[in-house]
């Protein structure tokens, strides 16, 4: 086991430790937001046939070699139609935006460069025609054969248009990580209950769930233990039957700190204990099993902080997302914040443009209890360890939560 490592290194190991995405398949309608499993390779051509992008009068483009040219009408394609003939040359045809281009005909020629002739069932185009124009060629979208969509992409609005075009209802997916928490600690109520002295509600199983479903994952339950060993690991024991256990307290060296003795008495191959870093300074990650262990620190932003440091990227990885990892923008900071040398601060901040540069500042008063900072946040400051401060005016690393 490693301990007081560093962030980089606390991270690289947990992404080192984590079992691969699982395939699943949901409906079409309930893919948003959801991990594609499998790439998708386009089955068919779209569009499937070449089509007009106008309203017009679909020709072949030799009979109108020049402005003036007349040309007899021989009758209407409407979008949606199926049934079109060839079309005889030296004639034209009226013709629908999406509607198929008929055999023969290479260009359309839009309606307001059209007129019809005073005494005749034919049209007078006042522009030439060139091949090609304003057709939609079959396959200009998607080719047959061609990889429309990769695995790992988590799928938008823009993506279903793709998969309802192919006709996929049935998608392939990662299926979702099923996570369980457990919250520890005898001064915890739950949010329902009324306040008592000594008492607080528990803001951190809420906060955790609500975490979870944003970084793809599911809920497999919720638990909580007061501070013995017996109903730590009671609970423990309970919730270790999902794809993933996340803790939050009784990770620290304080007499009622149970979890992770409790831990390596049930198995646990601990990985790493302590990271050097503010907040959430004692972390622990491990193996229960095939089952990755997060034991997070209990003050809430410590909590939601080692989250979006760790668990997020793990699930992130688990599903087999492309992209596991935070962006991080480059940003000025705003305002002078104490730094602490050795240790790798994450620091709730929020983010402005001012004269065209990205500059962030900390949300509110900071502290690892202050939840109404963390709210305010718009993302993250990253200050390395190396550093032994943070003036206003250097450059820094901000990791958008929003």
């Amino acid at each position: 086991m490693k301990t007081f490592i560093s962030f980089t290194e606390a991270r690289d190991i947990v992404l080192d430790h984590l079992p691969g995405p699982r395939e699943d398949a949901i409906a079409l309608d309930m893919a948003l937001g959801k991990t594609l499993g499998q790439p998708i390779v386009a089955a068919e051509n779209i569009p499937p046939f070449d089509n007009s992008a106008m309203d017009g009068f679909a020709v072949r483009a030799q009979d109108v070699p020049a402005p003036g040219i007349c040309l007899p009408l021989a009758g209407e394609i409407s979008a949606g139609c199926s049934d079109t003939h060839p079309l005889a040359p030296g004639a034209c045809v009226r013709i629908m935006t999406g509607a198929p281009l008929p055999e023969g005909a290479d260009a359309v020629l839009p309606v307001e460069v059209a007129e019809p002739h005073p005494a005749e069932n034919s049209i007078i185009f006042l522009k030439a025609a060139i091949p090609g124009d304003h057709v939609r060629p079959a396959g200009q979208d998607m080719p047959r054969g061609r990889t429309v969509l990769e695995a790992g992409n988590v799928l938008g609005p823009a993506d279903i248009a793709v998969l309802a075009s192919l006709g996929q209802v049935q998608v392939p997916i990662a299926r979702m990580p099923a996570v369980s928490i457990v919250t520890t600690g005898n001064e915890l109520i739950e949010p329902s209950e009324s306040l008592r002295h000594g008492k607080i509600r528990n803001a951190n199983g809420p906060t955790l769930a609500a975490q979870i479903a944003t970084a793809g994952g599911q809920l497999y339950g919720r638990f909580h233990a007061p501070d013995t060993r017996e109903d730590v690991r009671s609970a423990l024991e309970a919730a270790c039957k999902g794809d993933m256990l996340v803790i939050s307290g009784g990770v620290s060296v304080g007499d009622y700190d149970f979890v992770k003795d409790v831990l390596e008495d049930m198995g646990l191959s601990m990985l790493f204990w302590r990271v050097r870093q503010r907040p959430g300074k004692p972390l622990v990650f491990g193996l229960l099993g095939d089952i990755p262990v997060f034991g997070l620190p209990g003050n809430p932003v410590s909590s939601a902080v080692c989250f979006e440091a760790y668990v997020r990227p793990a699930l992130a990885s688990m599903l087999g997302r492309k992209n596991m990892l935070p962006r991080l923008e480059p940003a000025m900071l705003g305002k002078d914040i104490p730094k602490k040398r050795g240790l790798h601060h994450f620091v709730p901040g929020q983010a402005r443009w001012v004269d065209r540069t990205l500059t962030v500042v900390p949300a509110g008063p900071q502290g690892s209890h202050i939840v109404s900072s963390l709210a305010l946040a718009d993302g993250l400051i990253h200050l390395p360890e190396a550093l032994d401060g943070a003036p206003a005016g250097m450059s820094v690393s901000f990791e958008r939560l929003r």
